[in-house]
């Protein structure tokens, strides 16, 4: 059973602040979700059915690390778990496939595939902060940090082939369910979908202020 969300940022000024918080930027994790979807265009026929997918996923992980990393953060592999951390904010990222709710206010998202022992316990670690006031959580969220050392939010994608939409929010996982599946969320930032059309993808570049690094070529195979 879902754990019902706390709270839930939705509005453009509430996801900036709730992002600025967390000294991250939305269209950083758009750029990184926007080449994952690309790379997932570009895929054939040709290619093996669950290609697209992993490559999608790939793609975001690493160009997300590639935002990420000249802004202060550092990469990791606990337990074969690809996620990019922040030591002085105490925060950590990973990517995740999620269910059709995803990036939808009115449902709880699910991720798709159930998740491993690693996820398990960043999950146990992310419920220690919960309490029933502020003050109670804060100090929650300074003992979690002092023992576990980190607080790991979930960039949660999903495709819509109906809409021709891609979907994304960063979410703070507290719950799985009984098929390993996370389904619980504490926090959930819903972020800007993203179309289909590759001709309309707005992923970064060389001129790109906050990616220098990163060059695409935004064209789809014919």
């Amino acid at each position: 059973m879902a754990v019902p969300n706390r709270k839930l940022h939705r509005e453009p000024h509430d996801v900036r602040r709730r992002l600025d918080q967390l000294g991250l930027q939305e269209d950083w994790l758009q750029n990184a979700v926007q080449v994952g979807q690309l790379q997932r265009l570009n895929c054939t026929p040709h290619h093996p059915p669950s290609f697209p997918a992993l490559s999608a996923w790939a793609e975001t992980i690493k160009t997300l690390r590639d935002i990420l990393v000249p802004e202060g953060f550092l990469i990791d592999n606990p337990r074969g778990l690809p996620i990019v951390f922040h030591q002085k904010r105490r925060i950590s990222l990973t990517v995740a496939t999620g269910d059709e709710a995803t990036g939808r206010e009115e449902f709880d998202p699910c991720t798709k595939s159930p998740k491993g022992p690693q996820t398990r316990s960043n999950i146990s670690n992310n419920q220690l902060k919960l309490f029933p006031n502020e003050e109670l959580a804060h100090a929650a969220y300074e003992q979690t940090i002092a023992k576990t050392g980190y607080i790991t939010w979930l960039l949660l994608i999903h495709s819509d082939t109906q809409a021709r939409e891609v979907r994304c929010e960063l979410s703070l996982p507290i719950g799985m369910n009984e098929e390993g599946r996370v389904d619980g969320w504490e926090e959930r930032i819903i972020l800007g979908s993203t179309p289909f059309d590759a001709d309309k993808l707005k992923v970064p570049t060389d001129e790109t202020p906050q990616s220098p690094n990163i060059i695409v070529n935004v064209k789809r195979r014919a």
